[in-house]
């Protein structure tokens, strides 16, 4: 997902992000999740999950929450005034990967 955007003066934007995190469910299934942010030149964001140890890549819903990463309009809204976009980018890192977690764990066995 990607929309061009304009760095307001005093704003700088921090460096892409790219997290990776392995995750055991309770059924013992193992996955990896990846999320990609970067805020210029343009804000883009990418959500894998992949079901391992075969690197299977599941398609993911486009209604779940968080799948954006960060909300648009909350990135509207830090484009705004003089927020920390590192601090912001980090908070919704982890809102999507604690999403990401009960998507597995809830649909993991159907995937």
């Amino acid at each position: 997902m990607a929309d061009k955007i304009k760095a307001p003066p005093g704003i700088s934007f921090p460096a892409p992000v790219t997290h990776q995190e392995f995750y055991t469910a309770t059924d013992g299934t193992q996955w990896l999740m990846e999320i990609h942010v970067q805020w210029s030149p343009s804000f883009e964001s990418r959500v894998r999950l992949l079901k391992m140890p075969e690197r299977i890549s599941v398609s993911l819903p486009s209604n779940l929450p968080y799948i954006e990463v960060v909300p648009e309009n909350i990135r509207e809204a830090a484009l705004d005034g003089p927020f920390n976009l590192q601090a912001i980018t980090n908070y919704y890192l982890q809102r999507c990967l604690a999403m990401l977690r009960e998507y597995v764990e809830r649909f993991g066995n159907t995937l």
